[in-house]
């Protein structure tokens, strides 16, 4: 006998997340201040010291080279590269020149980390392990696209400590130090090296971030470089066809178009945003209008240029479809526009025998609110719109609109009216929102195995507005709705209200 299961998964389940790795040496070795890492083709010992007891760090290749048998002969990778729990780190290589950052109270280290998702970054750094002060407290500041801001902080121990602290894990376990001493390198002195795990919001994009000393550390802290570790931003590999009509589809293949919960929300070609529809995590399709250039996706975790041009096709079209009515009867007139645009619901793509349906959002039900066309900013907008059969739209509309010529008047989306097709005709039913509370914007799916349309119905509200005269006394004011004290509420056109003022309240005006 066998069970069988049906796991069914809601619209909130999350997607495979991929993730990129981001070497800050990248951003920062043009940057870089002091020369603290000394290696044996380099004939400079003069180079800045790491340490009061002019202690700097040598590479593994100068390490091995020495003869002193007592010295352990590991230092840094001559390539630069360590790999440790999985993550590659990367310090830098130019021995002859500057190759790391020293953090003063007067000179901190300003980052970009170009608008990305991180979920953890991790740093190289040491402090100058001064006696009586083997650690320094290393801040990192985090700023954010929403102008929002953050931080985390380090305790950075000393060099020669075998034991770090609770958040500094072992990057190498003894390292060999270089002693300079009357312009020589005396290889004798076993240290050790240390990472920092630094977490910044995942959930927002972060701009930059600064890395500083915090004040009252009698020492500088010696940054080498890091890794940070960021939801991989969507990929174009391609566009087809790179030349369109208005009205076309086309399509865009590549990766990460879905990321763990994010999914692209805005491609443009040229300067102008266009309608989209995210299929899947490697494809994207377009509706062209009038534009000309190359194209960008867009979401939280980044963003991507096609290096593809995308040219508009206005050439004088052939017949690409035939066209049908509600009354499934085809147009046999194709040069007549106007009245395929107006009567035209389903059309049979030739180039490839599959069909389309025609999507109508129409004007809302109300009045006296100025321009219709972008009424609570509905998506797709009003108007009629192709898309493939058997897909899906998600549709949304904003929950109010305030009447910019009414004062204390509003509209609330109360629902919406579909039609379809049915004995080729169109039939109709109500659908309501929920509305209480107000949310910010309805959203709706429209499943395309037919011809629709929807018109949003709005329900028109009036503003009431209480004060009290002292205003301790506003507790004893009540409203039929079970509102009470002072404030504006809103209630429904031709709605009737009773307005109470009790215990101690001498009269009511207004």
């Amino acid at each position: 006998q066998y069970a069988i299961f049906t796991l069914t998964c809601n619209l909130h389940c999350a997607f495979s997340e991929e993730y990129d790795y981001f070497q800050l040496i990248d951003e920062v070795a043009p940057n870089f201040n002091v020369d603290v890492i000394l290696d044996q083709s380099d004939g400079d010992k003069t180079q800045d010291v790491i340490d009061c007891g002019d202690l700097m760090y040598v590479t593994k290749q100068f390490a091995n080279a020495n003869e002193n048998e007592n010295v352990d002969p590991t230092g840094f990778p001559s390539d630069g590269k360590y790999n440790k729990e999985g993550w590659n780190f990367e310090v830098s290589t130019d021995f002859s020149g500057n190759n790391a950052y020293r953090i003063e109270d007067y000179n901190p280290l300003a980052i970009n980390m170009f608008y990305r998702l991180y979920s953890e970054i991790r740093i190289i750094a040491t402090t100058n392990g001064v006696d009586g002060f083997e650690k320094g407290e290393l801040e990192a500041q985090f700023l954010y696209s929403d102008g929002s801001t953050g931080k985390s902080t380090v305790q950075v121990p000393d060099w020669e400590k075998p034991n770090a602290s609770n958040n500094a894990y072992k990057l190498t376990d003894a390292m060999e130090f270089g002693h300079v001493a009357n312009n020589q390198v005396v290889d004798n002195e076993r240290v050790f090296l240390y990472y920092f795990i630094l977490k910044p919001d995942k959930t927002k994009q972060l701009k930059s971030m600064i890395l500083k000393k915090n004040a009252g550390n009698n020492c500088y802290i010696t940054f080498f470089g890091g890794v940070a570790k960021h939801l991989k931003a969507p990929q174009i590999d391609s566009v087809n066809p790179t030349s369109a009509r208005k009205d076309d589809k086309i399509t865009i293949t590549g990766k990460n178009f879905i990321n763990g919960n994010y999914k692209v929300n805005n491609v443009m070609i040229g300067n102008s945003r266009v309608n989209f529809v995210v299929i899947s995590a490697t494809e994207i399709e377009v509706t062209i209008n009038q534009e000309n250039g190359k194209i960008l996706v867009e979401s939280a975790a980044g963003q991507s240029m096609s290096s593809q041009e995308f040219t508009l096709d206005t050439s004088m079209p052939e017949i690409q479809y035939t066209y049908f009515t509600i009354k499934e009867e085809p147009i046999t007139d194709v040069s007549d526009q106007e009245y395929i645009e107006k009567n035209a619901v389903k059309r049979l793509k030739l180039t490839d025998n599959t069909f389309e349906y025609a999507l109508f959002v129409e004007l809302p039900d109300a009045m006296g609110t100025g321009s219709f066309e972008n009424f609570g900013n509905p998506s797709p907008a009003v108007g009629k719109h192709w898309y493939r059969a058997n897909t899906s739209v998600d549709c949304s509309v904003n929950g109010s609109v305030e009447d910019t010529f009414k004062t204390n008047t509003r509209y609330v989306v109360t629902g919406y009216k579909q039609y379809r097709q049915a004995s080729n005709d169109w039939s109709s039913e109500n659908n309501y929102f929920i509305y209480d509370p107000m949310p910010d914007s309805q959203n709706l799916k429209i499943h395309m195995t037919g011809p629709a349309r929807i018109q949003y119905r709005w329900l028109t509200q009036y503003a009431v507005s209480n004060s009290a005269i002292p205003i301790s006394m506003g507790d004893h004011i009540s409203l039929s709705n079970g509102q009470t004290g002072i404030g504006k509420w809103w209630f429904d056109k031709g709605a009737s209200i009773t307005l109470k003022g009790e215990n101690g309240c001498l009269e009511l005006i207004g």
